[in-house]
C-alpha cells in the first residue's frame, strides 16, 4: 500500500490503476513510475503505477508451463520467466505478434523484457522472437569482484572472459578498472553479452556495458 521511489513516499489505494503488473510485484529494486497528486503531508497519492522494464534476457527457451496460450512460465538462462495478461508478444520480423505465445514459443531464441517478481522470478512485460543466437543478461548488479572480473546479476554469476570489452553508459570503450569503479552495488544496471553457452549458473561475458542505474 505504500513504498518509496527516489525518496518520494507513494501511497496506493483500491482506486489506483496498475499497468504491467500487480501490487504483489512491488519490491526493492523494481523500476516503477507513479502518477498522482501530493497530499498535505507530501505523500503522492497514486492514481496509476506502471512497472518499467530494467531487466532484459536473451537466449533459448525450456520448461514451458502454461495455464493459457499467453499465461504461464518458461526457463531462460536458468531463470524462471512468468508471463501474464500484461505481457506483450511479438514474433520475429512482424509488427504484430499474434503468432507467438506459449504454445508456439518452442525453444526460441527470444528476448524478454521484464521486472524482478516478488518470488525471484522475472515478470515479463514483453517477449519477442529473435534470430540472434547471442546470449545476454541485463539487470542491477547484486555484487562485484573487480579483481576476479566477476559480477552477480539476477543471481547469475557473470564472469568476464579473456579479452572482454567494457563500455560505459554512453557506449564508449573503457578499461576494466574504470568499468568496475563505475559499478555501484546495488544500483548500477549492467548488460552482459556472450556467444558461449552458460556453464551451470555462470555466464561467460564477452562484453559488459553499463546501462544506467535503477
Amino acid at each position: 500500500a505504500q513504498f518509496v521511489v527516489e525518496g518520494q513516499t507513494v501511497a496506493t489505494s483500491a482506486s489506483t490503476r496498475w499497468e504491467n503488473g500487480v501490487p504483489g510485484d512491488v519490491a526493492p529494486g523494481v523500476k516503477v513510475e507513479a502518477e498522482g497528486k501530493l497530499d498535505a503531508a507530501g505523500v503522492l497519492q497514486a492514481s496509476k503505477v506502471s512497472f518499467r522494464s530494467n531487466v532484459r534476457l536473451q537466449g533459448t527457451v525450456s520448461a514451458v508451463v502454461s495455464s493459457s496460450a499467453r499465461e504461464g512460465s518458461f526457463q531462460l538462462l536458468g531463470l524462471t520467466v512468468r508471463t501474464d495478461a500484461w505481457t506483450g508478444w511479438k514474433s520475429s520480423g512482424s509488427g504484430g505478434g499474434a503468432s507467438l505465445d506459449l504454445t508456439t514459443i518452442g525453444s526460441g531464441p527470444v528476448e524478454v523484457r521484464g521486472v524482478p517478481g516478488s518470488s525471484g522470478e522475472i515478470v515479463a512485460t514483453r517477449v519477442e522472437a529473435t534470430n540472434d543466437a547471442r546470449l545476454y543478461v541485463q539487470g542491477p548488479v547484486a555484487s562485484k569482484d573487480a579483481a576476479a572480473g566477476r559480477l552477480v546479476i539476477l543471481g547469475i554469476t557473470v564472469q568476464a572472459g579473456a579479452g572482454a570489452e567494457y563500455r560505459d553508459s554512453s557506449d564508449a570503450a573503457i578499461t576494466a578498472v574504470a568499468f568496475y569503479d563505475l559499478v555501484v552495488v546495488p544500483r548500477t544496471v549492467v548488460k552482459a553479452r556472450s556467444r558461449v553457452p552458460m556453464t551451470g549458473s555462470t555466464f561467460s561475458a564477452e562484453q559488459l556495458e553499463i546501462e544506467g542505474s535503477r
